[in-house]
């Protein structure tokens, strides 16, 4: 028989209040016990998940920086537009209808 048992038996056998109140507790505090660790585990495979997903989107933000990086540098080269870029460099006379300058 378990200590718990032991407990309980010679707690019944006086039958004190004390000992249905104890019972009652050790039920109750065994319940939320499960409950609680049903909640980790719910929560650890949540947090997993989660980990999964911010790792996927650090990727995709990286391909993203990366590409963004290619565009800023093609702009800052005019690269795009040969117009744009003989117009800046002075050899152009005709000025773009968005030139503010």
């Amino acid at each position: 028989m378990t200590e718990f048992g032991m407990l309980v038996s010679s707690f019944a056998k006086e039958g004190t209040l004390g000992a249905i109140i104890f019972a009652i507790w050790w039920l109750y505090h065994k319940a939320v016990t499960e409950q609680f660790k049903d909640i980790l585990k719910q929560m650890e495979a949540r947090e997993s998940r989660h980990f999964e997903l911010l790792k996927d989107s650090i990727d995709t933000n990286k391909l993203i920086i990366g590409t963004l990086q290619e565009i800023n540098a093609n702009i800052q080269n005019n690269s795009w537009c040969p117009i744009s870029k003989e117009f800046h460099e002075g050899g152009l006379n005709v000025k773009p209808a968005n030139y503010a300058g």
